[in-house]
């Protein structure tokens, strides 16, 4: 409503406000410039992952009833670096921009069991 009322739609400049007013923080410094670098690497991020997708991946998800549209139109990856080397990598997306992304091991890859620490929340709204 704040959007709307006072900010022509901006739900960005609303939420800004809101924050300002309740004293809430942001993890992001709190500028637009930011925030946008950081959606800028995570998108990036997000491709490199889904480039980095093999065969033997692409059979494991059509396994699991995705076809190889549905993999490239979620972006689907394979983690590449760090301790969640060799995990899927499952970004959520939110107005084109990943907002959110989740790990799941593959069979016989890194933390088979573990789905707790291998996804991490970074929307911001």
């Amino acid at each position: 409503l704040l959007a709307e009322i006072q900010y022509s739609g901006d739900r960005g400049a609303a939420i800004r406000e809101l924050a300002r007013l309740t004293g809430v923080q942001d993890d992001h410094t709190g500028t637009s410039e930011a925030w946008l670098d950081y959606t800028n690497r995570l998108n990036a991020q997000t491709a490199f992952y889904h480039s980095q997708l093999t065969e033997a991946d692409y059979k494991y998800l059509a396994s699991r009833g995705l076809t190889q549209d549905d993999v490239s139109r979620l972006m689907i990856g394979r983690v590449t670096d760090g301790p969640l080397r060799g995990r899927l990598f499952l970004p959520y997306f939110n107005s084109g921009y990943v907002c959110y992304y989740a790990t799941r091991a593959l069979p016989g890859g890194a933390f088979p069991v573990n789905k707790a620490s291998a996804k991490q929340k970074i929307c911001i709204f």
